[in-house]
């Protein structure tokens, strides 16, 4: 049939052909859309496998990390414990050899008191013992140290220079203190302390001091100006005196001085004006 019919066989080539060349415009619009699609997958499973790499490539750097970490904290632990057991194995020999010393001396102690009770039993039996008697002799008493205390029974106007007699007496151990001139002798060389306190009517004025062997060598100072009032002014003072030296006091200027002025305060008006010392150190 195709031989006998040319137009139509040619037809049909023309169809194939037409057919053909359809195909291949449509394989070649296919390689087109689809081998970019593909190249894109490719690179991205790439890109992903790259990825995975380095992140397996970290976990594994990040493992060996810390098993090395846990080696080094594993042979510390290791080195630790034997250090212990080290320790405790010298404690062991140092404690063994202090109770076997121990135990040493005490035997030692043990046999010397044994060897002194035979040697006190021997010499019990066979020694002649002699007994020395030791005498102590018993020192002298010591003599009390000097002090005394004066008061001033009456007022006093005196003027610079003029001495201080504190003529009421009320104490005076070894006799040192002279009630009838006011003058103090050591009896001893050593450290001395005095103390004297003045009083004034008001509006009177005194300036005097405590002076050792004369009115240039003052010791003490008391003073008051005159106000309208009732005044009492004290001192203390502490000086070295030699053996035979003189203590006193006397006006270093117009004072008036009260003393008892005849008030009715069973005797304790003659302590308004008053002079004391005694001794503190003997040299």
């Amino acid at each position: 049939r195709v031989h006998g019919d040319t137009d139509t066989f040619n037809m049909i080539k023309m169809d194939m052909f037409g057919l053909l060349f359809v195909v291949g415009i449509i394989d070649s619009c296919t390689s087109q859309l689809v081998e970019p699609l593909l190249l894109d997958d490719y690179a991205s499973a790439q890109a992903q496998i790259v990825t995975l790499r380095s992140q397996l490539m970290n976990e594994t750097l990040a493992r060996q990390n810390l098993e090395t970490k846990l080696e080094n904290v594993t042979k510390s632990v290791e080195n630790f414990e034997m250090g212990a057991q080290t320790l405790i194995v010298t404690l062991d020999a140092r404690l063994l050899n202090e109770t076997n010393m121990r135990t040493d001396l005490e035997t030692k102690l043990e046999n010397l008191t044994n060897m002194v009770e035979n040697l006190m039993m021997t010499c019990a039996a066979d020694c002649n013992m002699t007994t020395t008697t030791t005498t102590t002799t018993t020192p002298a008493p010591a003599k009390p140290s000097p002090a005394f205390s004066a008061g001033l029974s009456h007022q006093v106007v005196c003027s610079k220079g003029n001495n201080i007699v504190f003529n009421s007496e009320k104490l005076n151990i070894g006799s040192n203190y002279n009630s009838r001139n006011g003058i103090f002798t050591a009896p001893v060389s050593g450290s001395y302390q005095f103390s004297s306190t003045i009083s004034s009517f008001p509006n009177n004025e005194f300036h005097v001091g405590i002076v050792k062997g004369g009115i240039s060598h003052p010791i003490g100072y008391i003073y008051n100006d005159p106000i309208d009032l009732w005044m009492e002014r004290s001192t203390t003072t502490v000086t070295h005196l030699n053996r035979g030296d003189k203590v006193w006091m006397v006006c270093l200027g117009d004072s008036t001085i009260e003393g008892d002025h005849n008030h009715e305060w069973n005797g304790a008006a003659e302590y308004h004006s008053h002079f004391a010392g005694f001794l503190v150190h003997v040299d």
